[in-house]
């Protein structure tokens, strides 16, 4: 089977698009052949996807449907059994498009928010009407993967929610592949403004332009280790005690190893997965990025770290959510199609 993948990665939009997209091919190497097309925005992860063993085709950046699904169209010299459309800015009339060379199209989608013509859509969030936003948008006959149980986790999720690995007195903090706006400095500057002591893990995207600068202003915090561009984030979700994170695919990484957190949502589309998460105490919504304090992270981080009881129900309740290995499930139906 021959796959196309559409997806981008930029410094606006982050990195998650890629990183699930890369864990559904890695899930297909050996059963499918998948190849990668992606603009060259700033900030984008070209390199890493062909570091990972696949091919990339380039196309010149979004301006259009109709003119970006003809330059595709013309960068290709081959059919594909099948499209994978993991973009924002794409719908019905770009995947109508390149159907001329591709048999059957997938679409990985969370905003609901226009028409796909596709013949499979998944949606990996937990939402209130999962079951019914997707009535109008697409074909009758398209199938939907709804909810968590198909989200696309990397195996290292899956052997560490098997696995018992003691739990270290640690705060891990991931904010993004990006992080446009520097929000780790405000969890950096909570963590200075307590004094705190334990041992603190903040991961940061190889592509983030503050790595430098964070590293330097925050040199003196000597409780804290750096992790750019990690490929070892279940280990170290594994072994935290609590997590300061955002919404998107990172909710999931955190069910998986049982993972309570303190969420800041950095986009619209998190808003809803991660309130719905909070009712049933399996995060701490602080809100939206941007009206999140120094002072308000720090307050919280320091309540919700004392109260043991607090944090086991919320691990208890983390780990509960997801039974099933999503990306395996995906794959299955995927080799069908």
């Amino acid at each position: 089977m021959n796959i196309l993948i559409r997806v981008d990665a930029s410094s606006l939009i982050g990195a998650g698009h890629v990183m699930r997209c890369l864990t559904l091919a890695d899930a297909l190497y050996g059963k499918a052949d998948c190849h990668f097309m992606c603009a060259a925005e700033n900030g984008h992860l070209q390199r890493l996807i062909q570091q990972r063993g696949y091919q990339v085709l380039e196309v010149a950046p979004f301006t259009n449907e109709l003119e970006h699904a003809s330059q595709c169209l013309a960068q290709l010299t081959r059919d594909y059994d099948l499209l994978i459309v993991d973009h924002y800015q794409l719908s019905s009339v770009y995947e109508g498009m390149m159907r001329a060379i591709c048999r059957k199209v997938m679409v990985v989608d969370d905003l609901a928010n226009r028409q796909h013509d596709c013949d499979i859509l998944l949606d990996q969030n937990l939402l209130a009407d999962i079951n019914t936003r997707y009535q109008g948008l697409v074909p009758e006959a398209c199938e939907l993967l709804l909810g968590p149980d198909y989200c696309l986790l990397r195996p290292e999720f899956t052997c560490a929610q098997k696995a018992n690995i003691h739990k270290n007195n640690s705060l891990m903090v991931s904010l993004g592949g990006s992080d446009p706006n520097n929000h780790s400095r405000k969890v950096l500057a909570a963590i200075e403004q307590l004094g705190w002591q334990e041992p603190v893990d903040i991961v940061l995207g190889g592509g983030s332009p503050w790595n430098q600068q964070l590293k330097q202003e925050f040199a003196h915090l000597s409780q804290v280790n750096w992790h750019i561009q990690c490929d070892y984030m279940a280990q170290l979700m594994s072994e935290a005690r609590l997590a300061i994170g955002t919404g998107g695919s990172s909710h999931w990484e955190r069910c998986m190893v049982g993972l309570p957190a303190i969420v800041i949502t950095v986009a619209d589309n998190q808003v809803p997965t991660t309130e719905l998460l909070a009712q049933q105490d399996i995060c701490y919504n602080l809100g939206k990025a941007n009206d999140v304090t120094v002072s308000k992270l720090a307050h919280t981080l320091l309540c919700l770290w004392g109260d043991e009881h607090k944090l086991m129900h919320m691990a208890e309740s983390a780990s509960q959510l997801i039974a099933t290995d999503g990306c395996a499930k995906v794959v299955q139906r995927i080799l069908v199609i």
